[in-house]
């Protein structure tokens, strides 16, 4: 089912790229392995289980922006891995991925390879709490559950 997925998934990024004009090369987005899609379906279920579809779109953003930035490791899991930033994430096993996560997260895939996610968010934390770091930031949107932030 998975490698399924992962061609549909593939089908519809290459579909998406070729039919967009101003989507970037492939040479300047690197297609994502199974491995890379399987963290970020990891972050989205464990991120925003309840959150609504757009909170989740922001969340994929942060990590593909983190991956781009110097500040961050370069890979999607090195980025969903790292320490003290997505709370609970090595809880998240790949039978606890629900559908509607890997459906989102095929989405925002898809949106990054049309290079139409937001390029600023690198943090965000759920509305309910207020974290130490928050008020050094520039906050940017709230969306879901989650607000997001800038440098």
């Amino acid at each position: 089912m998975k490698k399924k997925l992962t061609l549909i998934l593939l089908l519809m990024i290459v579909s998406a790229i070729s039919s967009a004009d101003d989507a970037p090369s492939p040479e300047q987005v690197p297609m994502l392995s199974d491995k890379e899609i399987s963290c970020l379906e990891t972050v989205i279920q464990n991120e925003t289980g309840g959150d609504h579809r757009q909170g989740a779109i922001e969340v994929g953003a942060t990590v593909f922006n983190r991956v781009r930035s110097p500040q961050f490791p370069k890979t999607s899991c090195a980025v969903a891995y790292q320490p003290k930033q997505f709370s609970n994430i090595k809880a998240i096993r790949p039978s606890m991925i629900s559908a509607r996560a890997k459906s989102t997260t095929a989405e925002i895939i898809q949106l990054h390879y049309e290079d139409a996610l937001p390029k600023n968010i690198l943090f965000f934390h759920a509305d309910y709490v207020t974290p130490n770091w928050a008020h050094r930031l520039k906050r940017i949107i709230k969306k879901g559950n989650h607000i997001f932030y800038a440098k």
